[in-house]
């Protein structure tokens, strides 16, 4: 992949944010005990990428915490162990502002040895009060697209890939800063022409959603798994319904099987609280139950990936129009809130009236 092969392997050779690289080295050479290092910005301005070359020119050990295993004892033990021959080490949290709680990272930076660095989109989410007020802040800036558009330009020299300057600027503008994405875009195209790149749209890194299941049921890691959900053009909603239909089509035993649904229930709760209470800072408790559901099992080989039921038949699509006239959205907006609309009819028979369902569309829905 070309997202491998071309990845920098010194401060040097980064697209953006080399300042921030540099301040990370420097960090991690002198660390202060008891606090962190917290670096923030958006999806592919290098954050991750500063530390591993960080790491690697410091002939250090990078131990990645995940995140789901912040309050092991293992995860406690092994930052304060000594690394392999006496090596130094550095601790990396990923994704900090995925946690479900901040107690064992808080325990974690309080106890190392070794400095901790931890990554965010952003450090001033409310989750993450407790964690800022022992850390330094270093905010990573959306990488600029003509550096991105340079940064192509010599990949597809490399690669001896044909491009027209029109079309890699606007592939490098539609990856929004995001140099991952800019290059996982490249490789779907043998020319980069104006054609190409338009059939590709304007998706801001979004995925198909074949492609965000593949993503999420093979991912080793919680950061890769919720890097894959938030890329996806998909609502939270309709991610939800196609996690839960096939997750018996991922795994075959009975146990992981159990154990997913009990993560995706973990999900359906925080997602109720959020309707009920209005509290949307819950929702990022949501996309970490649900990529926890993808990620802790361990999927079989080919997977034929199935819609959810509901998008199964053309039934709905009379009963999505009916919904879409009335909340004046489209169909498919009121395919994405269906989750939300039964569980009002199921509280209140005024809510299908006043949606003008009849009692044959209700069945269905609720069935």
């Amino acid at each position: 992949m070309l997202i491998n092969k071309y990845k920098p392997e010194t401060i040097g050779k980064m697209t953006g944010n080399r300042a921030q690289a540099e301040e990370v080295k420097e960090w991690i050479k002198n660390p202060k005990k008891g606090h962190a290092l917290m670096l923030y910005g958006p999806p592919g301005s290098g954050k991750t990428l500063s530390v591993e070359i960080a790491a690697k020119e410091l002939n250090y050990e990078l131990l990645e915490m995940d995140t789901s295993s912040i309050d092991s004892e293992y995860m406690e033990k092994a930052s304060n162990q000594m690394s392999l021959f006496f090596r130094g080490k550095v601790l990396l949290i990923d994704n900090a502002d995925g946690l479900r709680t901040t107690r064992g990272i808080m325990d974690i930076i309080k106890k190392s040895s070794h400095p901790v660095v931890l990554t965010a989109d952003n450090a001033y989410d409310p989750g993450l009060r407790n964690i800022r007020n022992c850390c330094s802040l270093l905010k990573y800036d959306k990488i600029r697209w003509t550096s991105v558009a340079k940064y192509l330009r010599e990949v597809c020299e490399a690669e001896e890939i044909t491009y027209e300057d029109t079309a890699l600027n606007q592939l490098s503008m539609m990856s929004n800063g995001d140099v991952r994405a800019a290059l996982m875009d490249l490789e779907q195209l043998t020319v980069v022409s104006m054609d190409a790149v338009k059939m590709l749209g304007h998706r801001e890194s979004e995925e198909n959603v074949f492609e965000t299941l593949r993503i999420l049921f093979s991912a080793t890691k919680l950061s890769d798994a919720i890097r894959a959900f938030r890329s996806s053009e998909k609502s939270s909603e309709e991610l939800f319904l196609w996690i839960e239909e096939n997750i018996p089509n991922a795994y075959k035993r009975k146990e992981e099987i159990a154990d997913a649904y009990a993560r995706l229930a973990v999900a359906d709760i925080f997602r109720q609280r959020i309707m009920k209470r209005q509290a949307w800072s819950l929702q990022k408790y949501v996309i970490s139950s649900m990529c926890g559901t993808a990620v802790y099992g361990k999927s079989y080989g080919f997977i034929r990936y199935m819609p959810p039921k509901m998008f199964r038949t053309k039934n709905y699509g009379s009963i999505f129009y009916k919904i879409g006239r009335k909340l004046h959205i489209s169909a498919r907006e009121a395919a994405e809130c269906m989750p939300l609309i039964a569980g009002l009819i199921e509280k209140s028979d005024r809510t299908a009236a006043a949606l003008g369902l009849s009692s044959d569309d209700v069945k269905m829905l609720l069935s």
